[in-house]
Order: C-alpha cells, then sequence, then structure tokens
C-alpha cells in the first residue's frame, strides 16, 4: 500500500440491475486519486439466493460482474490506490418482496413472524 489511509467500506447504491457501474468505478478511481491507499468497496454480495436485498447493490460473483469489478480494480490501481471487497450477506435483514428474487426468504438463526410473513431474525 502506498500510504495508511483506508476508505472503510460504505455501500455507495451504484449498482445498475445488481452490476457495477461506470460510476462506481469512477467514484472509487476519485478517491485513490485523492489519496487513499487501500479503497474497501461497500458490499458486494456473495453467490447466494438471499444475500442482496436492495437494488442498486452489486454482486461480486458471475463473469460479467466480476468482469466490471476488474476495469474498477484497475482504475484504483492505475490511481495509485489498492483495492479489498466488503463481502456481503444481508442474511437476516431481507424482507419478502425485495430483489434480486422476490420470492427468496432472508437467512438467520431463528424466525419470527409480521402477520403472516416469516421474518428471520437474530
Amino acid at each position: 500500500m502506498p500510504n495508511r489511509i483506508v476508505m472503510a467500506p460504505m455501500t455507495r447504491n451504484f449498482a445498475d440491475n445488481w452490476l457495477p457501474t461506470e460510476a462506481l468505478g469512477a467514484y472509487y478511481r476519485r478517491r485513490a486519486e485523492g489519496g487513499v491507499g487501500l479503497v474497501i468497496c461497500g458490499g458486494a454480495t456473495i453467490n447466494h439466493k438471499a444475500s442482496n436485498g436492495f437494488d442498486r447493490v452489486p454482486r461480486f460473483y458471475g463473469e460479467e460482474a466480476l468482469t466490471r469489478w476488474e476495469a474498477i480494480v484497475e482504475a484504483i490501481h492505475q490511481a495509485g490506490g489498492c483495492f479489498a471487497p466488503q463481502i456481503w450477506h444481508v442474511g437476516e435483514r431481507r424482507r419478502p418482496g425485495v430483489g434480486p428474487d422476490p420470492s427468496e426468504p432472508g437467512v438467520g438463526p431463528m424466525d419470527i413472524y409480521e402477520g403472516s410473513f416469516r421474518i428471520p431474525d437474530c
């Protein structure tokens, strides 16, 4: 790393159809250009049906997503920074009807109910 300045992960909601966008890459590149030595990206979901519960959070799996992440990482490197992903799974916070798969329930250590809806909770 060029220095000890680290950007903590902050989910920026710059995904389109759960894929990282050029705007996300530009955002992280600007952080590295400004002197951040290590950019830790905001939440990037894993390959599990219940890992994401938000429309604009990117995934960190699949050929198309990883190709886009590769371009983002290269831009950060060119600006003098390093990159690390924040691998993410929303767990019990996932609610019914939320994408990318609205029918998928959340995952948690126990279940509670809100009316007729099963809500996993810790």
